[in-house]
């Protein structure tokens, strides 16, 4: 998203916080397997990220939430599964997390 004289430190720090979960749940899910959600969730939490920005990325991403047993567990996109090498995109995101102009197409 690129800044305009309109938008708030507020708002560049909402989309920044929103790539750096992205990143995180790319890397979470890099192996291409689903996991369970509490466990996913509970490293979110104790990396420092809101459940809402969680979710907000996980949307963002298309990660897929499935009734597992008695709980759920997110899956990656069939996408993820097809790329080349998804360390290489995890550390775009780390590196576009730092970057002062950021996509919201992440």
């Amino acid at each position: 998203m690129a800044s305009t004289p309109f938008d708030t430190s507020a708002q560049r720090q909402g989309t920044r916080k929103i790539a750096e979960a992205m990143a995180f749940l790319r890397a979470a899910l890099q192996d291409g397997q689903a996991r369970p959600a509490s466990e996913v969730e509970a490293e979110a939490r104790a990396a420092g990220i809101a459940h809402s920005t969680l979710a907000e990325a996980r949307k963002r991403l298309k990660i897929t939430a499935r009734r597992a047993g008695k709980g759920w567990e997110w899956a990656p996109p069939v996408s993820w599964q097809s790329s080349a090498n998804p360390k290489i995109q995890t550390s775009l995101y780390l590196e576009s997390a730092a970057s002062p102009c950021l996509d919201d197409r992440l």
